[in-house]
């Protein structure tokens, strides 16, 4: 059976790592997905979580048997370990992985095969962060990871028409393409989704992006948990570099370039003259503090405050991220970044 029969089965692959403050939400969003529940399969895969969550997906497969749940263990604790997992073990005809910290309207899976069943082999659409309810450093920590100045510069997150991209989040993937493409790279770490969607590219997979499908995540909600995010997102970068260097974009570098430029700014400015800090720091102090007055503009809370730490926030992201990138790319050993 072919991606464009109507009886499409879906495997659905949720990979979580002390998730329980978020995925009971996401698990009643599977139950409401109006794609019909005989052509759909719950693959739930814990990485030897120490909150609960494994309890979690059992408490679930025992309260809807009427829902296709199986629940594996990850040992190796890595995303892209769980994506395998769930590979290897899908029945279905298409496959899609959600992060345990999203949440997706009812009608998305519905739609999403819809795409599929016209010819398409890889969908997606837009990926929005959900505004934190309360907290002034979460909406601070919000502000500062939508903005394109600061991480939200990826062509899926934004808006436009319906088009195709070079990847997309939350993507629906027809099972052709693991036959074709194969696994997933568990030595890129976090960088697993750039590194298969590239190989998908050179293969010839198109990825197609409608802005009518939209899902949530929920953004990091601290400084720590934020700047952890930047570094590791970064570090992984880095190794996907090394391994498969088109499977990144100029974006990607950005930030390593400007800490690299940064450094030697400081080098000369110790040995010459400061004209070359002044070179690289001005101009992005004016960029910054531009995204920041747009983005404080959104702010439901103290707006002046935040315009006054937004720029802050963000140099501290692109600093982490650019260091980080500059680690992988050389190969310098760093502690192994788990699921979240």
């Amino acid at each position: 059976m072919t991606s464009n029969q109507p009886n499409l089965r879906l495997s659905i692959l949720i990979v979580a790592y002390n998730a329980g403050k978020h995925l009971p939400a996401l698990l009643q969003d599977m139950i409401e997905q109006t794609y019909p529940r005989e052509l759909r399969e719950l693959l739930l895969i814990d990485g030897m979580s120490s909150d609960g969550t494994k309890s979690i997906m059992e408490s679930f497969r025992r309260d809807n048997p009427e829902e296709n749940v199986r629940i594996f263990e990850n040992p190796k604790r890595i995303l892209s370990a769980g994506w395998n997992i769930g590979i290897e073990n899908a029945r279905g005809h298409a496959l899609v992985r959600f992060d345990a910290h999203c949440r997706v309207p009812c009608d998305y899976l519905e739609k999403c095969v819809r795409l599929l069943q016209r010819g398409e082999t890889i969908v997606g659409g837009r990926v929005l962060s959900l505004e934190p309810e309360a907290g002034w450093i979460a909406e601070l920590v919000y502000l500062a990871e939508t903005s394109r100045f600061g991480a939200g510069a990826a062509r899926f997150r934004n808006p436009g028409p319906a088009r195709h991209v070079d990847t997309l989040g939350f993507a629906v993937y027809s099972s052709e393409v693991f036959r074709v493409v194969g696994k997933i790279n568990e030595n890129v770490l976090r960088a697993e989704d750039n590194e298969f969607n590239y190989r998908a590219r050179r293969a010839g997979f198109r990825f197609f992006f409608d802005p009518d499908l939209i899902a949530y995540r929920f953004p990091r909600d601290t400084f720590f948990g934020l700047l952890r995010q930047m570094f590791g997102n970064g570090y992984s970068n880095g190794i996907c570099l090394r391994v498969s260097p088109g499977a990144l974009g100029i974006r990607h570098l950005v930030p390593a370039v400007f800490v690299f430029a940064l450094f030697l700014a400081v080098i000369m400015t110790i040995v010459w003259s400061s004209i070359p800090l002044f070179m690289v720091v001005l101009p992005y102090l004016a960029v910054s503090t531009g995204f920041a007055l747009k983005a404080a503009g959104k702010s439901k809370k103290c707006r002046q405050s935040m315009f006054a730490s937004l720029p802050m926030v963000v140099l501290m992201m692109h600093i982490l991220y650019g260091f980080g990138t500059i680690l992988g790319l050389i190969g310098i050993p760093v502690l192994k970044w788990r699921i979240s």
